[in-house]
């Protein structure tokens, strides 16, 4: 064998090397690419409000795929709110979170009640304010033009994080994205705003 073709055979290997190594990247790109478009969709949808089959107030939202950097610059929030809970990043693998409010319409009669004030030595009259339903607990005093009590809540949150199907007319396969469901038991709450990220490696 002769040093041309030693030359020749060496360009060649170095060569596959370097095709193999760009067809890589490039997988790793189109991957990456892929990966911020159904992000991209993900935001554009947002958070879809609905109610499940029994009436109860639920939400629902695309999963997010994110760089651990990613997760810092762009959901700072959360990012806030698993530094709290002492969960390092390399240990994540994936985070949902719904923001909730409750709101519920309070119907009651203020009744007065007689009390001794032992600072004053003498008795005074406080209106007392008391509302309950299945969820919801109210109860408290009203004097001098001032509430002074408690508000308790139950609540129960489900969360499902599932596949969504790709379709073609009535066949099912693969996985066009991943959704999370939130829903609540109490009809008081109502389910601004649903995230779920899972955290590339």
């Amino acid at each position: 064998m002769n040093k041309v073709t030693m030359y020749l055979i060496i360009i060649v290997l170095g060569m596959a090397a370097v095709t193999g190594v760009a067809m890589h990247q490039c997988k790793r790109l189109q991957q990456d690419n892929e990966r911020l478009s159904a992000n991209i969709a993900s935001l554009s949808a947002g958070t879809q409000q609905y109610k499940t089959e029994a009436g109860k107030q639920a939400a629902r939202a695309q999963q997010l795929e994110l760089t651990t950097g990613e997760l810092k610059h762009h959901c700072a929030d959360l990012q806030a709110r698993l530094n709290d809970m002492g969960i390092k990043n390399k240990y994540l693998q994936r985070a949902v979170y719904a923001s909730t409010q409750m709101s519920a319409k309070v119907d009651t009669v203020v009744r007065d009640s007689i009390v001794y004030v032992p600072q004053l030595a003498r008795l005074d009259t406080l209106q007392v304010l008391q509302w309950a339903d299945a969820w919801v607990r109210l109860n408290g005093t009203i004097h001098a033009g001032r509430f002074s009590g408690s508000i308790t809540s139950q609540d129960t949150i489900t969360v499902a994080v599932h596949k969504v199907p790709k379709k073609f007319l009535f066949i099912k396969w693969g996985t066009k994205r991943i959704d999370v469901s939130v829903a609540s038991s109490n009809p008081h709450t109502i389910i601004n705003e649903v995230k779920c990220v899972e955290i590339r490696k």
